[in-house]
């Protein structure tokens, strides 16, 4: 399991920087990574690639993709602003 970083949990200091509409612009695979990481509590690539039946390859490309389109810079800070999301309404 991976800590997370304290400093990111924080929504309002998470959200600077980040473009929320893309996360409604994500393909299924990629937010589904995103579901399975927060699932997990910020568990590894390996963990989510092993919990979705995918490649470690796989994984690491969709997260890769996930933080370029939505500007968010780690998992920690993808994941607060995906729970973030979850709340608003």
């Amino acid at each position: 399991v991976v800590a997370w970083k304290t400093d990111q949990l924080d929504p309002k200091i998470a959200t600077e920087g980040v473009v929320m509409e893309e996360f409604n612009r994500l393909t299924d695979t990629e937010q589904l990574i995103i579901e399975v990481l927060v699932a997990l509590h910020g568990g590894t690539n390996s963990a989510i690639a092993q919990d979705m039946h995918v490649s470690l390859t796989t994984v690491n490309g969709h997260l890769s993709n996930i933080y370029g389109k939505t500007r968010t810079r780690n998992r920690t800070q993808l994941a607060t602003v995906e729970m973030t999301r979850r709340l608003l309404p």
